[in-house]
Formats: structure tokens, sequence, C-alpha cells
């Protein structure tokens, strides 16, 4: 998948995403600004979740409770030490079931799983975006 989108299409994409699920685990990759959140909260709402939804840039995870799935979503923008993320546990919510979705997982890029579902954040212009999977 690749595609160019105005912004306010992106439930949309969030929506194509999730059908596109081959995995439990999501890394979105982007430059600050380019909407990973914005998306993130897009596909959160869409699987149901009720909670108010920001980055975990502080937290680094974020834990929601939805109908059709628990939601883990990890910011790790400010990791600096990977073995930080170790003592989380990572590799237990890799294994779960439940959806993992990453925002700045280059940070972790050693700790990744094999199998994941990855899609790239691109600015266009101030109202549009591209969204392309890897």
């Amino acid at each position: 998948m690749e595609r160019e989108f105005r912004i306010d299409e992106i439930d949309r994409i969030a929506k194509q995403i999730l059908e596109d699920l081959s995995t439990n685990i999501l890394r979105i990759d982007g430059k600050i600004g380019a909407g990973k959140t914005t998306l993130i909260k897009h596909i959160c709402v869409e699987l149901g979740v009720k909670d108010m939804i920001q980055s975990p840039t502080f937290t680094i995870v974020h834990h929601y409770n939805c109908p059709k799935i628990e939601i883990y979503h990890f910011d790790f923008f400010r990791i600096k030490n990977q073995q930080d993320v170790l003592m989380l546990g990572l590799d237990e919510y890799f294994d779960s079931d439940h959806l993992c979705i990453l925002e700045w997982a280059k940070n972790i890029e050693t700790l990744m799983p094999e199998k994941y579902d990855h899609y790239f954040l691109d600015i266009v212009d101030e109202t549009t975006r591209r969204i392309r999977k890897k």
C-alpha cells in the first residue's frame, strides 16, 4: 500500500491499515509532525477505544481497553538505553495477542521481532500525507 491522502481522510487510512494487519505489532515511522499519533488515535477509535488517546512520550506505554482487543501504544522517542525497554517486558507484550502500536521504533531496532507490520508516514504538504507499507 502506498497512497497520498488529505488529513481529513485519515479515518479511511486507519481502517485500511486495520484491514491489512497481518501481525499484532504495528510500527508507524515518520518525522516529527507527520501525524503518527493522530493516525494511531484514529486506529484506536476505529477499534472502539473510548479513552483519551495521546502519545505516551513520557510514560513509554499507554494501555487502552476496547471491545475488540487490548491495545498497547508505545512511544520510544526518549529511549536512550534499550535495557530500559527490556525491563518493561517488551517481549511479553510482543508475544501476547494484544495489539502493540509503536512510534519511534527505530530507537529499539535490535529488539524488534522478526515479523511486524511496518508503515511510513511522510509529509507531502500542510494538508497532505503519504502512507506506505514497507
